[in-house]
């Protein structure tokens, strides 16, 4: 349970969502529904409950922080969707949120004077090179005979070690994954067998969609289509990227499309 919506998950699923989403305390409790029926399940609070339960937090979790302004407002939505009592979906509206950044705090990836304006369709070119050849990253995406023998074993080992950043082989594919955030395309310069590697490889090419779908926000909806969001739309989803722990691992080589950017 997360903010008192009770969630089904397998153990592995759940297992990601304590590293990745919650950084509350788990605690094993017992929940009753609204027909009275009483679910075993694991609740995530925050550390000041856990404190006041004499529950120690774990070493490796940091003290909680505020949901922000975005997750809060997803959540009511989502309770007053799913008809949770009126009572509580109000208190927690009320409460305290990080609120969202003014557009001028916004983080956006610099354009180099070198970058070069490039085309949807040299990306898909790309790609389609890079879905061709023999790279095990994208296993999952292409089909591929497995190497065998020692000289497979060497050819991988010389794949896996090799540097990342663009590098053109024999079949012409670029090694690194392009994608694009908000026209600007964004070159992969972290580490080769990083799992992003994989994940930056699958279509869309423009992610810029596909991530206001997976960080959804009621402020501006659930557009549809590329051209229904708005700058300032594209522009929040270019700063998630940028202000995040990846965006050393990016690195920007030109752009897409035509005009100026807001």
């Amino acid at each position: 349970s997360v903010h008192g919506v009770l969630l089904k998950l397998s153990e592995a699923l759940m297992g990601k969502l304590a590293a990745l989403e919650c950084p509350g305390t788990p605690l094993s409790t017992r929940a009753r529904t609204y027909s009275g029926e009483e679910i075993e399940c694991i609740v995530f609070v925050h550390p000041a409950v856990a404190a006041a339960h004499e529950v120690a937090l774990p070493p490796e979790r940091p003290p909680e922080a505020l949901p922000t302004a975005r997750y809060l407002a997803t959540i009511v939505e989502a309770a007053e969707r799913h008809g949770l009592a009126t009572q509580w979906v109000e208190a927690l509206g009320e409460r305290e949120a990080t609120p969202r950044k003014a557009a001028g705090d916004l983080v956006s990836f610099a354009l180099p004077e070198e970058g070069s304006k490039m085309t949807m369709q040299q990306l898909e070119t790309m790609l389609e090179q890079r879905l061709r050849g023999d790279d095990p990253l994208l296993s999952p995406l292409a089909e591929h005979e497995e190497r065998g023998g020692e000289e497979g074993e060497r050819e991988q080992d010389a794949e896996q070690d090799a540097e990342p950043g663009g590098e053109v082989g024999a079949d012409g594919a670029l090694s690194a994954p392009h994608i694009v955030i908000n026209r600007k395309v964004l070159r992969w310069v972290g580490p080769a067998g990083h799992p992003l590697c994989d994940i930056l490889s699958r279509r869309p090419i423009d992610k810029t969609l596909e991530q206001a779908h997976l960080s959804y926000d009621p402020k501006y909806g659930m557009p549809a289509t590329l051209g229904g969001m708005s700058n300032e739309h594209r522009a929040v989803v270019e700063d998630s990227w940028a202000s995040s722990p990846f965006a050393p691992m990016f690195e920007v080589v030109g752009f897409v499309g035509a005009g100026p950017f807001p």
